[in-house]
């Protein structure tokens, strides 16, 4: 692959990320519903945090917040922009997200995967 290629991959990703950024402005300020603070993302994610290394944990602590600071949706396609947004996020703060956030994401694109009934903590 060519640096103009990693280059223009690059551009496009900052635009995408820009767009999500303009439709979301003031992330901070959006809370929860009560009923829904309590679920965590990686819980919904059915992720085994007992599974996941030590160096990763800061990243789905922050992954989190971001999912919480949108008002933990379970639409599918605003979790795959929060996923993409937070992925984007951690790596260009330098932090290390497990790999199976990045898997999950991608099978929620190819619809091989969704959050189950039971996982979630209020009705759809």
């Amino acid at each position: 692959m060519s640096f103009k290629s990693i280059a223009s991959i690059a551009e496009k990703n900052k635009s995408e990320l820009a767009s999500f950024l303009s439709t979301d402005a003031d992330m901070t300020k959006q809370m929860p519903r009560k009923e829904e603070r309590n679920m965590l993302l990686w819980d919904l994610l059915e992720i085994r945090m007992d599974e996941i290394p030590r160096r990763c944990k800061d990243s789905l602590i922050q992954l989190n917040s971001l999912y919480h600071a949108q008002g933990a949706p379970i639409d599918l396609d605003k979790l795959i922009e929060i996923l993409d947004y937070g992925i984007a996020q951690c790596e260009e703060s330098g932090l290390n997200y497990p790999k199976i956030v990045l898997k999950r994401l991608w099978q929620m694109r190819r619809g091989e995967w969704t959050p189950t009934e039971e996982k979630l903590p209020w009705p759809k």
